[in-house]
């Protein structure tokens, strides 16, 4: 710790504030129909919209689409927030050509309102694999919003977007668009320089290097750091010269009690290079450090793109013992254990090792994290297989919302996202790795439900392997029957395999008699052409008709009767190929008490999933 002790000395950079987390984009995966949240800007003419095309998303199962006639359109979205000065936002977002030829566009992110607007933007080529594209501000002013915009400049050519993700850093200057290291505190050889095109994210990059070895630059981030929780560390790193430069990126947990650190090494090649390194702490502190060594001497190093974040989930890098955090299997049994063999981990020193004689099996993270509609999260996770696995990552609301996405993974180190752009209001998350390969270990690190920029999935290690067969999908939506809800019918990945649930809506007028209700009439709203099934548990007498869609339709054989209190009225609602809908209407206190919709795979008697 000698190093340390001297780089205690010198200046620190402090900031107040937590660490970043939250995405602060609407609809960021394209999973809501409609480029909901997205729009053209200044009302120029594009073409956009949302494609649901099976294996086409980079996460999830939607991804947006836009083309234009006039080079320079643009499509964006604002975001009202509080905007830091001398602070680092960062906007990332997967990009793709609709055909494969070449879609050039810039992504840019402005500091708007309530002072001088400024901006930042990175240039990109799209080509027909998704790339990860980084734009990020470096704040010199405070401003009350940030816009989020995608200039398009190849007309004619559509251009795919997914997985876009908008934070706040956590840290000054943190890809040196400033110009310098303004921000970051060294004991080395540290400036920047523009490299345009060649820049990981906007135009400038860092520039260090030492005559001395284990040298380093730092930034110290003023924060209460608490255990339970994950934080991490993340830079790109490149060799300026191309010559192979070493180095490790360290986290530290320091303040009132005995600090606390997780370190991942690296040796940086002719390009960019994702490192990472993340601290679950078991003790509090009140400061983290974000550190670079440089290892090798006499060879200069880019960085860029630094990121300084709040995983919100525990022990999201599996460093610590029994597969602490992740040890509960709702679909059965596995076996689960936590690793450190040298050379394997993704991050840090320790992974998770599991493995299933049962298609299916999963293990998951329950996340107190409340999440509004309009709001967007994504899971993401680093998963490897030594022999090939398949299997799906999924994010659920505690309402029942879901966004899944399925993945093959062989040896190499592969990031893999499932993404929930809500719909309704949400309680809590649940983070769950599926597992669908039998007897095949899967290997997982690096989780988190805010990666921001450090979603590359370069491929790290080893040779891959051919996939294994198909898992079984017996209605053919693309969803493994072990992770289908519904799986004899077909539905998308964002509903876990089933479809939707059919429209039930039950209304009434009632005179109150002594012991229930007299009913005057009772009507039903049901999705056009679904049978219809209306029965009492005493006082009537069954009904069988059709939906109308929005027509109502009144069911003849209540009118006039006399229900007591305690009485039931269900009304079922079927259709081939849908779930099918029933409402329970009761009487008591000589009132009725409407049911609400629930939605059943046919043939079953507990709802799975909701409508």
């Amino acid at each position: 710790m000698s190093r340390l002790t001297l780089l205690l000395a010198l200046v620190l950079t402090a900031l107040v504030a937590p660490a970043a987390h939250a995405n602060l984009l609407t609809n960021a995966s394209f999973e809501r129909p409609s480029f909901a949240g997205w729009a053209p800007y200044g009302g120029n003419q594009m073409d956009v919209g949302t494609l649901t095309t099976p294996g086409v998303a980079r996460e999830g199962a939607g991804v947006g689409v836009a083309q234009t006639a006039q080079s320079g359109n643009s499509f964006h979205q604002d975001v009202t927030t509080t905007v830091l000065a001398r602070r680092s936002y960062s906007l990332s977002m997967w990009v793709k050509s609709a055909n494969g030829q070449p879609v050039k566009a810039t992504l840019a992110l402005f500091g708007i309102l309530h002072t001088e607007t400024e901006g930042t933007g990175t240039n990109f080529t799209a080509g027909g694999e998704w790339t990860l594209v980084t734009a990020t501000l470096n704040t010199q002013r405070e401003h009350s919003a940030l816009r989020a915009q995608v200039y398009m400049h190849t007309t004619g050519q559509g251009l795919l977007v997914d997985g876009a993700q908008l934070h706040d850093v956590g840290l000054d200057n943190s890809s040196f668009e400033l110009g310098s290291p303004a921000g970051w505190s060294a004991d080395l050889e540290a400036s920047a320089a523009k490299i345009d095109d060649g820049a990981r994210d906007g135009l400038w990059a860092g520039v260090v290097g030492t005559a001395v070895a284990n040298r380093s630059i730092y930034q110290d981030h003023g924060v209460g750091v608490g255990p339970g929780a994950s934080y991490t560390f993340s830079v790109w790193v490149r060799s300026v010269s191309g010559q192979p430069v070493s180095g490790t990126a360290v986290l530290w947990g320091l303040g009132d009690t005995p600090e606390e650190s997780s370190a991942t090494s690296f040796t940086a090649g002719a390009g960019w290079s994702l490192v990472s390194a993340t601290l679950s702490p078991v003790r509090g502190h009140s400061t983290l450090r974000a550190q670079l060594f440089m290892v090798t001497p006499g060879i200069q190093m880019y960085v860029d793109g630094a990121q300084l974040r709040t995983n919100e989930l525990g022990n999201a890098s599996f460093e610590q013992g029994f597969f602490r955090s992740w040890d509960r299997f709702p679909r059965g049994a596995l076996t689960a254990s936590t690793e450190v063999t040298a050379g394997v981990a993704r991050e840090g020193s320790g992974y998770g090792a599991v493995r299933t004689e049962v298609p299916g099996r999963s293990f998951v993270q329950e996340a107190p994290i409340a999440l509004k509609a309009g709001q967007s999260r994504s899971f993401s996770v680093w998963l490897r297989s030594p022999t090939g696995a398949r299997g799906s990552v999924v994010l659920t609301g505690s309402s029942g919302e879901s966004g899944a996405t399925p993945f093959y993974v062989g040896p190499r180190w592969t990031l893999v996202s499932a993404p929930l752009d809500a719909g309704t209001d949400h309680g809590g998350l649940r983070a769950e790795v599926v597992l669908d390969t039998p007897g095949a270990e899967l290997d997982v690190d690096g989780a988190s439900l805010s990666a921001g920029n450090a979603r590359d999935d370069a491929l790290l290690t080893g040779p891959d392997v051919a996939p294994p067969p198909p898992a079984p999908d017996g209605d053919g939506d693309g969803i493994p029957d072990s992770a289908d809800v519904c799986p004899t019918m077909k539905g998308g990945a964002i509903r876990r395999g089933c479809p939707l649930g059919l429209t039930n809506d039950t209304s009434i007028s009632y005179a109150r008699t002594r012991r229930g209700i007299r009913v005057l009439r009772y009507y039903v709203e049901a999705t056009k052409g679904a049978r219809v099934v209306v029965t009492c548990s005493r006082g009537c007498k069954k009904t069988v008709t059709k939906g109308k869609g929005n027509k109502r339709i009144q069911i003849k054989r209540l009118r006039g009767r006399t229900l007591r209190n305690g009485a039931r009225i269900t009304v079922r609602v079927t259709m081939p190929g849908r779930l099918s809908a029933t409402v329970v209407d009761r009487v008591a206190k000589r009132r009725r008490v409407a049911g609400r919709r629930a939605c059943f795979v046919p043939g079953t008697t507990k709802p799975k999933i909701t409508c």
